[in-house]
């Protein structure tokens, strides 16, 4: 065995994977920007509509609509739009615990060997060959080892005494995956 980390996961870690998840992949990416523009676009012409009305028309309420609009389209813009991505996020938690259990372990350990990454959970043991990552993406709070498009490994970054045994870990892990994948 080359490394084992023990750790807890919790609510936070998975919101946490699931948002980065989403900022990430392309495509979430591309549905974020694309209802990011869709809802801005729908503002703006609005805006532009209702100062156009208040141009031939000279009524207060409708320049009141048109800064409105503008002031709505210009927030979603800017960054709103990863606001709402939280919210629905942290709505699909609820209902899964609702309806089960979520899809990690809170006590956790996974050991990376010469061959093989196995992670022992609350109720289930998985071991996977390096050949099935598909990439590792160190994050702003743990390194994601994704295994298909959207399940990955989530090691917090706690784990690690220091930045030096972070970085020494990712190169393992890194030519495990490269070696495993040629």
């Amino acid at each position: 065995m080359r490394y084992q980390f023990e750790f807890k996961l919790s609510d936070v870690d998975y919101f946490e994977f699931n948002k980065f998840y989403i900022e990430n992949a392309a495509t979430h990416k591309d549905s974020l920007l694309n209802n990011r523009w869709l809802l801005g676009s729908a503002c703006l012409f609005l805006s532009l509509s209702a100062f156009y009305v208040f141009s031939v028309t000279g009524t207060l309420l409708t320049l009141i609509v048109a800064v409105f609009a503008l002031a709505v389209s210009a927030v979603y813009l800017v960054g709103l739009n990863r606001f709402f991505a939280s919210i629905m996020i942290k709505s699909a938690m609820k209902r899964m615990k609702k309806d089960g259990k979520l899809p990690y372990g809170k006590d956790n350990i996974i050991q990376f060997d010469e061959d093989s990454i196995i992670e022992f959970a609350d109720e289930a043991e998985t071991k996977r060959k390096y050949s099935a990552v598909e990439k590792v993406v160190c994050g702003k709070s743990a390194i994601y080892i994704f295994t298909d498009a959207a399940q990955a490994y989530i090691l917090p970054l706690s784990v690690f005494g220091a930045e030096t045994q972070r970085n020494e870990f990712l190169t393992f892990i890194n030519r495990k995956v490269d070696e495993a994948n040629r």
